[in-house]
């Protein structure tokens, strides 16, 4: 946990299985997230070699954590086809 308040990072947890095939899921400098409708401070990076969670508390913006956490995936992380 980092930040002020707390910021939860998991790496290699389960694909999210609220998560549909026809889900929408925006991309935050190249890293596409799954926000699960039932726990929206939870966010799942999908689309690479390990799925990555981050739980963010109300008191950051999720878009600002998103955004710096997009590098040290992407890294880190290769896409899967």
């Amino acid at each position: 946990m980092w930040g002020q308040a707390r910021i939860a990072l998991r790496c290699g947890v389960t694909r999210p299985a609220t998560m549909a095939a026809t889900d929408e899921v925006p991309e935050i400098n190249g890293v596409a997230w799954f926000n699960d409708p039932g726990r929206p401070a939870l966010f799942t990076a999908i689309g690479r070699q390990a799925y990555v969670e981050v739980t963010i508390s109300r008191e950051h913006v999720p878009g600002n954590v998103l955004v710096d956490l997009a590098e040290p995936i992407k890294a880190t992380l290769p896409q899967t086809g």
